[in-house]
Protein backbone atom coordinates (compact mmCIF):
# COMPACT_ATOMS: atom_id res chain seq x y z
CA UNK A 1 0.00 0.00 0.00
CA UNK A 2 2.88 2.38 0.70
CA UNK A 3 4.23 1.14 -2.44
CA UNK A 4 1.84 2.43 -4.41
CA UNK A 5 1.11 5.77 -2.58
CA UNK A 6 4.71 6.23 -3.05
CA UNK A 7 4.63 5.88 -7.03
CA UNK A 8 1.10 7.81 -7.69
CA UNK A 9 3.43 10.38 -5.70
CA UNK A 10 6.00 10.53 -7.96
CA UNK A 11 3.73 9.96 -10.91
CA UNK A 12 5.58 12.52 -13.61
CA UNK A 13 1.22 12.94 -14.97
CA UNK A 14 0.86 15.22 -11.77
CA UNK A 15 3.42 17.61 -13.05
CA UNK A 16 0.66 18.30 -15.40
CA UNK A 17 -1.54 19.52 -13.26
CA UNK A 18 -0.42 23.10 -12.90
CA UNK A 19 -1.47 23.21 -16.59
CA UNK A 20 -4.69 21.59 -15.99
CA UNK A 21 -5.69 24.57 -13.17
CA UNK A 22 -4.74 26.90 -15.97
CA UNK A 23 -7.11 25.40 -18.48
CA UNK A 24 -9.91 25.63 -15.74
CA UNK A 25 -9.55 29.42 -14.72
CA UNK A 26 -9.23 30.09 -18.55
CA UNK A 27 -12.60 28.41 -18.87
CA UNK A 28 -13.93 30.11 -15.66
CA UNK A 29 -13.10 33.52 -17.34
CA UNK A 30 -14.01 33.11 -20.38
CA UNK A 31 -17.51 31.92 -19.21
CA UNK A 32 -17.16 35.19 -17.25
CA UNK A 33 -16.81 37.23 -19.82
CA UNK A 34 -19.70 35.61 -21.99
CA UNK A 35 -22.00 36.54 -18.86
CA UNK A 36 -21.29 39.78 -18.12
CA UNK A 37 -21.34 40.54 -22.29
CA UNK A 38 -24.96 39.38 -21.85
CA UNK A 39 -25.39 41.14 -18.72
CA UNK A 40 -24.49 44.69 -20.70
CA UNK A 41 -26.58 43.41 -23.49
CA UNK A 42 -29.86 43.32 -21.53
CA UNK A 43 -28.86 46.41 -19.45
CA UNK A 44 -28.71 48.89 -22.82
CA UNK A 45 -31.58 46.94 -24.33
CA UNK A 46 -33.42 48.27 -20.54
CA UNK A 47 -32.02 51.85 -20.76
CA UNK A 48 -32.85 52.35 -24.11
CA UNK A 49 -36.91 51.13 -23.85
CA UNK A 50 -36.89 53.57 -21.09
CA UNK A 51 -39.16 53.03 -17.96
CA UNK A 52 -42.18 50.60 -19.55
CA UNK A 53 -40.40 48.00 -16.88
CA UNK A 54 -39.08 48.26 -13.63
CA UNK A 55 -35.42 47.17 -12.87
CA UNK A 56 -36.96 44.39 -10.51
CA UNK A 57 -39.13 43.40 -13.34
CA UNK A 58 -36.29 43.52 -15.80
CA UNK A 59 -34.29 41.37 -13.26
CA UNK A 60 -36.96 38.86 -12.96
CA UNK A 61 -37.34 38.58 -16.82
CA UNK A 62 -33.35 38.36 -17.10
CA UNK A 63 -33.09 35.95 -14.96
CA UNK A 64 -35.10 33.13 -16.74
CA UNK A 65 -33.11 33.51 -19.66
CA UNK A 66 -30.09 33.24 -17.47
CA UNK A 67 -31.13 30.42 -15.98
CA UNK A 68 -31.96 28.89 -19.06
CA UNK A 69 -28.98 29.56 -21.07
CA UNK A 70 -26.56 28.26 -17.99
CA UNK A 71 -29.03 25.19 -18.78
CA UNK A 72 -28.22 25.33 -22.41
CA UNK A 73 -24.75 25.55 -22.31
CA UNK A 74 -23.91 22.23 -20.08
CA UNK A 75 -25.93 20.68 -22.44
CA UNK A 76 -24.20 22.04 -25.36
CA UNK A 77 -21.00 20.76 -24.11
CA UNK A 78 -22.37 17.07 -23.42
CA UNK A 79 -23.58 17.36 -27.12
CA UNK A 80 -20.46 18.50 -28.65
CA UNK A 81 -18.21 15.83 -26.53
CA UNK A 82 -20.65 12.91 -27.50
CA UNK A 83 -21.21 13.70 -31.01
CA UNK A 84 -17.52 14.85 -31.90
CA UNK A 85 -16.82 11.02 -30.23
CA UNK A 86 -19.44 9.01 -31.69
CA UNK A 87 -20.33 10.14 -35.06
CA UNK A 88 -18.03 10.41 -37.94
CA UNK A 89 -18.45 13.86 -39.41
CA UNK A 90 -16.40 16.96 -37.35
CA UNK A 91 -14.85 17.30 -34.30
CA UNK A 92 -15.77 18.77 -31.31
CA UNK A 93 -15.10 22.42 -31.70
CA UNK A 94 -17.27 22.24 -35.02
CA UNK A 95 -19.99 20.46 -33.15
CA UNK A 96 -19.75 22.91 -30.53
CA UNK A 97 -19.82 26.02 -33.03
CA UNK A 98 -23.13 24.58 -34.81
CA UNK A 99 -24.71 23.92 -31.31
CA UNK A 100 -24.10 27.92 -30.67
CA UNK A 101 -25.29 28.75 -34.67
CA UNK A 102 -28.17 26.70 -34.54
CA UNK A 103 -29.49 27.24 -30.94
CA UNK A 104 -29.55 31.71 -31.39
CA UNK A 105 -30.99 31.45 -34.81
CA UNK A 106 -33.38 28.99 -35.69
CA UNK A 107 -33.51 28.27 -31.80
CA UNK A 108 -35.00 31.31 -30.73
CA UNK A 109 -37.85 31.03 -33.00
CA UNK A 110 -38.43 27.57 -31.90
CA UNK A 111 -39.02 29.12 -28.56
CA UNK A 112 -40.74 31.89 -29.18
CA UNK A 113 -43.45 29.19 -30.93
CA UNK A 114 -43.74 26.71 -28.09
CA UNK A 115 -44.33 29.97 -25.92
CA UNK A 116 -46.48 31.09 -27.44
CA UNK A 117 -48.43 27.66 -28.05
CA UNK A 118 -48.03 26.66 -24.20
CA UNK A 119 -49.60 29.82 -23.50
CA UNK A 120 -52.80 29.44 -25.63
CA UNK A 121 -53.03 25.74 -24.18
CA UNK A 122 -52.55 26.98 -20.74
CA UNK A 123 -55.35 29.17 -21.31
CA UNK A 124 -57.53 26.87 -22.85
CA UNK A 125 -57.10 24.09 -20.35
CA UNK A 126 -57.04 26.43 -16.84
CA UNK A 127 -58.66 29.41 -17.41
CA UNK A 128 -57.86 32.04 -14.97
CA UNK A 129 -55.56 30.14 -13.30
CA UNK A 130 -53.20 30.56 -16.44
CA UNK A 131 -52.32 34.01 -15.34
CA UNK A 132 -49.26 32.30 -13.57
CA UNK A 133 -47.80 30.90 -16.14
CA UNK A 134 -48.45 34.03 -18.49
CA UNK A 135 -44.30 35.53 -19.16
CA UNK A 136 -43.66 38.46 -17.21
CA UNK A 137 -46.48 38.53 -15.10
CA UNK A 138 -45.68 38.40 -11.07
CA UNK A 139 -47.80 40.17 -9.47
CA UNK A 140 -51.22 39.55 -7.90
CA UNK A 141 -53.29 42.27 -6.22
CA UNK A 142 -50.19 44.44 -6.43
CA UNK A 143 -48.27 41.70 -4.54
CA UNK A 144 -45.53 40.16 -5.98
CA UNK A 145 -45.72 36.31 -5.89
CA UNK A 146 -42.84 34.00 -5.83
CA UNK A 147 -45.17 30.73 -6.98
CA UNK A 148 -46.08 32.69 -10.12
CA UNK A 149 -41.94 33.45 -11.27
CA UNK A 150 -41.60 29.42 -10.17
CA UNK A 151 -44.11 28.77 -12.50
CA UNK A 152 -42.53 31.14 -15.46
CA UNK A 153 -39.36 29.60 -14.63
CA UNK A 154 -39.94 25.81 -14.78
CA UNK A 155 -42.33 26.40 -18.12
CA UNK A 156 -39.09 28.18 -19.91
CA UNK A 157 -36.96 25.59 -18.74
CA UNK A 158 -39.23 23.23 -20.36
CA UNK A 159 -39.50 25.06 -23.42
CA UNK A 160 -35.16 25.45 -24.10
CA UNK A 161 -34.76 21.67 -23.36
CA UNK A 162 -37.62 20.74 -25.73
CA UNK A 163 -35.53 23.16 -28.33
CA UNK A 164 -32.48 21.69 -27.46
CA UNK A 165 -33.81 18.37 -28.07
CA UNK A 166 -35.07 19.40 -31.66
CA UNK A 167 -31.49 21.36 -32.38
CA UNK A 168 -29.84 17.70 -31.70
CA UNK A 169 -32.68 15.82 -34.00
CA UNK A 170 -31.74 18.43 -36.21
CA UNK A 171 -28.14 18.10 -36.61
CA UNK A 172 -27.96 14.10 -36.22
CA UNK A 173 -30.42 14.46 -39.63
CA UNK A 174 -28.39 16.73 -41.66
CA UNK A 175 -25.23 15.95 -39.73
CA UNK A 176 -22.89 16.06 -43.19
CA UNK A 177 -24.37 19.38 -44.62
CA UNK A 178 -24.02 20.43 -41.28
CA UNK A 179 -20.38 20.03 -40.44
CA UNK A 180 -19.62 20.49 -43.68
CA UNK A 181 -20.75 24.52 -43.17
CA UNK A 182 -18.86 24.23 -40.02
CA UNK A 183 -15.72 23.35 -41.60
CA UNK A 184 -15.67 25.58 -44.32
CA UNK A 185 -15.81 28.74 -41.95
CA UNK A 186 -13.52 27.00 -39.51
CA UNK A 187 -11.21 26.05 -41.78
CA UNK A 188 -9.14 29.72 -42.19
CA UNK A 189 -8.11 28.90 -38.73
CA UNK A 190 -7.11 24.59 -39.46
CA UNK A 191 -3.45 25.66 -38.96
CA UNK A 192 -3.74 27.90 -36.00
CA UNK A 193 -5.92 26.29 -33.16
CA UNK A 194 -5.39 28.66 -30.75
CA UNK A 195 -7.49 31.34 -33.23
CA UNK A 196 -9.59 28.56 -33.84
CA UNK A 197 -10.50 27.65 -29.95
CA UNK A 198 -10.77 31.79 -29.33
CA UNK A 199 -13.90 32.11 -32.42
CA UNK A 200 -15.35 28.97 -31.32
CA UNK A 201 -15.22 29.29 -27.49
CA UNK A 202 -15.37 33.24 -27.42
CA UNK A 203 -15.72 35.56 -30.55
CA UNK A 204 -19.11 33.43 -31.57
CA UNK A 205 -20.69 32.63 -28.33
CA UNK A 206 -20.22 36.55 -27.31
CA UNK A 207 -21.95 38.00 -30.57
CA UNK A 208 -24.46 34.65 -31.03
CA UNK A 209 -25.52 35.31 -27.14
CA UNK A 210 -26.13 39.00 -27.24
CA UNK A 211 -27.86 38.59 -30.42
CA UNK A 212 -29.99 35.63 -28.76
CA UNK A 213 -30.65 37.96 -25.25
CA UNK A 214 -32.05 40.54 -27.24
CA UNK A 215 -34.68 38.66 -29.28
CA UNK A 216 -35.72 36.55 -26.62
CA UNK A 217 -36.21 39.26 -24.25
CA UNK A 218 -38.94 40.76 -26.45
CA UNK A 219 -40.71 37.66 -25.82
CA UNK A 220 -40.22 36.90 -22.25
CA UNK A 221 -41.19 40.14 -20.59
CA UNK A 222 -44.74 40.80 -20.32
CA UNK A 223 -46.17 41.82 -24.03
CA UNK A 224 -46.98 45.28 -24.72
CA UNK A 225 -50.65 46.26 -23.72
CA UNK A 226 -51.44 43.49 -21.53
CA UNK A 227 -52.67 45.02 -18.07
CA UNK A 228 -54.30 42.54 -16.73
CA UNK A 229 -56.74 43.35 -14.18
CA UNK A 230 -55.16 42.56 -10.54
CA UNK A 231 -51.75 41.08 -12.06
CA UNK A 232 -49.57 44.01 -12.95
CA UNK A 233 -46.75 45.63 -11.34
CA UNK A 234 -47.45 48.49 -8.55
CA UNK A 235 -46.63 51.88 -9.81
CA UNK A 236 -44.84 54.21 -7.85
CA UNK A 237 -46.63 57.16 -6.92
CA UNK A 238 -49.67 55.24 -7.81
CA UNK A 239 -51.50 56.18 -4.17
CA UNK A 240 -50.59 59.92 -4.31
CA UNK A 241 -52.10 59.99 -8.00
CA UNK A 242 -55.52 58.97 -6.40
CA UNK A 243 -55.42 61.01 -4.07
CA UNK A 244 -54.69 64.13 -6.10
CA UNK A 245 -57.39 62.95 -8.35
CA UNK A 246 -59.80 63.34 -5.30
CA UNK A 247 -58.81 66.22 -4.45
CA UNK A 248 -59.31 67.40 -8.14
CA UNK A 249 -62.60 66.20 -8.06
CA UNK A 250 -63.59 67.77 -4.75
CA UNK A 251 -62.69 70.95 -5.74
CA UNK A 252 -64.59 70.74 -9.34
CA UNK A 253 -68.08 69.98 -7.31
CA UNK A 254 -67.61 72.85 -5.13
CA UNK A 255 -66.78 75.11 -7.97
CA UNK A 256 -70.08 73.94 -9.71
CA UNK A 257 -72.07 74.17 -6.69
CA UNK A 258 -71.34 77.73 -6.67
CA UNK A 259 -72.37 78.56 -10.29
CA UNK A 260 -75.57 76.94 -9.67
CA UNK A 261 -75.98 79.19 -6.65
CA UNK A 262 -75.20 82.36 -8.43
CA UNK A 263 -77.38 80.91 -11.66
CA UNK A 264 -80.13 80.75 -8.70
CA UNK A 265 -80.03 83.68 -7.45
CA UNK A 266 -79.48 85.53 -10.90
CA UNK A 267 -82.83 84.11 -11.94
CA UNK A 268 -84.44 85.54 -8.73
CA UNK A 269 -83.11 88.71 -9.09
CA UNK A 270 -84.60 88.64 -12.73
CA UNK A 271 -88.01 87.76 -11.99
CA UNK A 272 -88.71 90.28 -9.18
CA UNK A 273 -91.58 93.15 -9.65
CA UNK A 274 -90.00 97.09 -10.75
CA UNK A 275 -90.76 99.33 -8.15
CA UNK A 276 -93.81 101.79 -8.83
CA UNK A 277 -92.41 105.21 -10.27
Amino acid sequence: MFTKFHDRAYDPGLHRLPAYYARVLLVIEVQLLLFFCCVGTLVVKKVKEGPRRTWFQFGLDSSKQFLGAGWIHVMNLLCATIMGNRMGEGDECEWYWLNIMLDTTLGVWVEYILLRVLTEALDSLLGEGAQDFRTGIYWRNGEFQVIMYVKQLVVWLCIVSFMKLAMVVLMILLAKPLTLAARTVLNPFLEKPELKLIIVMIATPMIMNAFQFWVTDNFIKKPEGDESQGFSAPMLGAVGGSSSGNHNSCASNELEQLRSESAVEAGLGASAPAPAA
